[in-house]
């Protein structure tokens, strides 16, 4: 499978392709006349404001009002695409719109957000499609279990994966409603909306309790990004998010008396192979900062528990008439969500024959 796009842009304008003292537009004759000589951006900018009827908006006296708003429709256009999950076109814009700005992009927070989402998305990639170093786990169990050491971290990173006859729309919604964890996430006692970045993003409380062993508590920051199109795939991403007090400017809850536990990440690759098949893929490295157990022990119950977590997903997946995820797909508050999901997954399986 091909690469996701690249995060090292393109290269900025050269001074010989355009003069130094203004990269974009190359002259202007009068504050009613625009030089022909012209960025195609802002050329094709001026026709659509034309083609609007919108004539003062080109009769300006200072070409930095027409780049603020060309720049404004853009970064708008990104993220437009970035809250409706779609990283990888709004990173596609965002290259484009990066070389058209020298490179420079530090004042505008939003699109620097996006580079880093999408970094979290290009390295968790990289290691489903990274075949080296990964020990398989003898078994016959139809999910395939691996795993590796990661320089940095004491814990063993966990791969498993495995195709079973269920929607993708069952997984998607199993992994969206977050307070439902307990039913499948081993050890889970509560997970609790801290905010709603967007239609994708999450900031999220956990507890975890580990009878007479451990009781942990989680910071997490999660989102999905929509690869349909492109790679055949929905990617979910989640880690820590707690180093700070506050996150993408978020008050984080304060620490309770159970130690937080760090998981450095969690990834998930969700692949339609028809209507009613997937193939799922997770990787992940936790650490649950149990010290008078040895790492050699945690490590083991580790590959155990991945098993344990990912029969439960196959198992409730199977069983969702009249569950409580079912249940959540028919509240009215739930419907524009869900029925976005359904529009992006019936696309996908059109425009493939499916």
């Amino acid at each position: 499978m091909e690469r996701l796009a690249t995060v090292e842009y393109i290269s900025p304008i050269k001074p010989e392709d355009t003069p130094i003292e203004d990269p974009v537009i190359t002259g202007c004759q009068s504050s009613d006349e625009v030089s022909n000589d012209i960025n195609p951006e802002i050329d094709n900018f001026l026709e659509n404001k034309l083609a609007e009827g919108n004539e003062n908006t080109i009769k300006i006296d200072d070409q930095s009002v027409l780049l603020d708003s060309l720049h404004n429709e853009t970064v708008s256009k990104i993220m437009n695409l970035y809250y409706d999950d779609k990283i990888y076109d709004a990173l596609l814009e965002l290259n484009h719109f990066k070389s058209s700005c020298g490179g420079n992009i530090n004042h505008y927070p939003d699109l620097l957000e996006i580079e880093k989402d999408y970094q979290e998305i290009q390295a968790i990639y990289d290691q489903f499609e990274d075949k080296e170093a990964w020990t398989p786990v003898p078994s016959k169990d139809p999910i395939k279990l691996s795993f590796k050491a990661v320089p940095g971290t004491p814990t063993i990173s966990i791969l498993s994966e495995t195709e079973f006859e269920v929607p993708v729309f069952n997984i998607l919604t199993l992994i969206y409603e977050h307070d439902l964890y307990p039913l499948w996430i081993p050890f889970c006692k509560k997970s609790s909306l801290i905010k709603q970045l967007s239609r994708a993003r999450k900031i999220l409380a956990q507890d975890f309790n580990v009878s007479k062993i451990a009781r942990r508590e989680t910071c997490l920051y999660g989102f999905g990004a929509d690869l349909l199109q492109t790679h055949g795939a929905i990617m979910i991403i989640c880690r820590s998010c707690d180093n700070e007090d506050t996150f993408k400017g978020v008050a984080l809850p304060p620490r309770g008396k159970a130690i937080r536990a760090k998981v450095t990440f969690l990834g998930c690759m969700i692949k339609p192979i028809d209507r009613c098949r997937t193939y799922v893929k997770f990787i992940s490295n936790f650490d649950p900062s149990i010290k008078f157990l040895p790492y050699s022990i945690l490590n083991y119950f580790t590959k155990k528990l991945a098993k344990i977590g990912f029969r439960l997903i196959i198992k409730h997946a199977k069983n969702f008439e009249g569950s409580e995820w079912q249940k959540r797909l028919d509240a009215p508050e739930n419907r524009e969500l869900y029925g976005h999901i359904e529009r992006v997954l019936e696309n996908y399986y059109i425009s493939k024959g499916l």
